[in-house]
């Protein structure tokens, strides 16, 4: 079975992915064994349509995960299908989940992201915004952080930066609202070159 492919054509204000999905759809969760749990911290997921095989069992790796005392985190990325199946089962044993604003409304219907979050009330629920930077609510309350201002060159990678920046901060120590700093910072900062991975932020670059 190939490695897995994705072809991104980026114009200034859209984005098309074309994956071959080789070996990535061929993760299973008894691929995510006991043994492995427990060298870890923390369990995180992303592009789960991508993964059939994995999102039928992922809430049983999730709570297996728990149970082992890790945390856990998702950024499903969108469902090209508009489905959004397995996900309720997910959520319940996810500590926070990463969307974006069009796939945080998609998931729950809501109308608002404020009311979106209300419907995940067991869940930190960390926005990414574009531009306008992020929001996230959590049981004891909310925050939002800002855009970084950047000249623009690719946004490929970005929200797996974005993503990076919060899970480090908050695996470090940090309180959420360091933590959505973090996250903003990551993922504006790596939109500064071509490519997933040219522009990443280093620890130098991030909030104190």
């Amino acid at each position: 079975m190939p490695t897995g492919l994705t072809v991104i054509l980026s114009e200034p204000h859209d984005r098309a992915m074309l994956t071959l999905p080789g070996t990535i759809s061929a993760l299973r969760p008894g691929d995510v064994s006991d043994e492995l749990l427990v060298r870890a911290r923390h369990v995180h997921v992303a592009s789960l349509y991508l993964q059939p095989g994995l999102a039928a069992g992922l809430s049983e790796v999730f709570e297996r995960a728990h149970r082992v005392g890790l945390t856990t985190s998702l950024d499903t990325n969108w469902d090209p299908s508009g489905k959004w199946e397995s996900l309720s089962g997910i959520l319940e044993h996810t500590d926070v989940f990463l969307p974006n604003a069009a796939e945080l409304l998609a998931v729950t219907g809501a109308s608002s992201p404020e009311e979106a979050a209300a419907k995940l009330p067991g869940t930190t629920v960390v926005m990414k915004d574009g531009a306008r930077g992020a929001q996230a609510w959590w049981p004891e309350g909310s925050c939002a952080a800002p855009g970084v201002e950047v000249d623009v060159v690719d946004t490929t990678g970005a929200g797996d930066s974005f993503n990076a920046g919060f899970l480090a901060a908050r695996l470090s120590g940090h309180d959420l609202p360091s933590a959505l700093r973090w996250a903003v910072t990551a993922g504006s900062l790596s939109t500064r070159a071509a490519g997933g991975t040219a522009a990443q932020a280093t620890r130098a670059d991030l909030p104190a």
